[in-house]
């Protein structure tokens, strides 16, 4: 299985913040992830086009879209487990230096 790919991950307090490279891969991954939300915490989603909010049992995902990178922020109790499900289908890679 070809992942997508992650390009930066960040830990604070209470949240993870991740930026994802888009590229032809990066849909099927997000969708492959998203199932796996709403399988494991019962997630909802609200929201359209650059903005969209994703609510569940213990979990609030905030997803904002750029023209080359998405962007999630994980709040909640169980955000290192959706971390986990985040990691089973996105991989690091290093961005080459100009």
């Amino acid at each position: 299985m070809i992942k997508g790919k992650l390009s930066g991950a960040n830990q604070f307090d209470d949240c993870i913040y991740v930026r994802i490279r888009i590229d032809e891969r990066t849909r099927k991954r997000y969708m492959q992830f998203r199932q796996k939300l709403s399988d494991n915490f019962k997630i909802r989603k609200f929201g359209r086009e650059s903005f969209s909010k994703l609510t569940g049992k213990y979990i609030d995902i905030n997803v904002f879209r750029e023209e080359k990178y998405m962007h999630l922020v994980i709040y909640g109790r169980n955000r290192k487990k959706a971390f986990g499900l985040l990691s089973e289908n996105f991989s690091f890679y290093s961005e080459p230096k100009k």
